[in-house]
């Protein structure tokens, strides 16, 4: 029983590593219907944006051919159920043609729909000096 449950989390952390990976590449790929589908259909933008205009927001800046975003060291994966998970990790952005650039602190609450892993929240939680 106890090596079963350990297997399991195991499997559970590896797929959810391999799909937050997945979701990095399609960003950088710039290409948003890739990009979208790592979201779930219930996701809960930030800043009391409705998704529709989360989803124009993101489709700007995925055009934006100067933008680079990456992970920094390894990400943090907290199972709270077989469906539900929290991802904590530091992000570094930046968009060249805007001179912007930052690392912040972020988590993601993930929900398992359909035997795959969905980004229901994405939160920044703090800027890294």
């Amino acid at each position: 029983m106890c090596l079963e449950y350990l297997s399991m989390v195991c499997r559970f952390r590896e797929s959810i590593q391999m799909m937050k990976d997945q979701w990095l590449s399609a960003w950088r790929s710039m290409k948003s219907e890739n990009y979208f589908r790592y979201y779930a259909k219930n996701f809960q933008p930030e800043d009391n944006l409705s998704l529709k205009q989360w989803r124009k927001r993101r489709k700007e800046r995925l055009k934006r051919k100067s933008i680079f975003v990456s992970i920094v060291g390894q990400a943090d994966i907290h199972l709270v159920s077989d469906t539900e998970a929290e991802v904590l990790f530091v992000q570094d952005f930046e968009s060249k043609g805007f001179y912007y650039k930052d690392r912040t602190r972020k988590r993601l609450i993930l929900e398992k729909k359909d035997w795959a892993w969905k980004i229901r929240k994405e939160e920044v939680i703090g800027v890294v000096p």
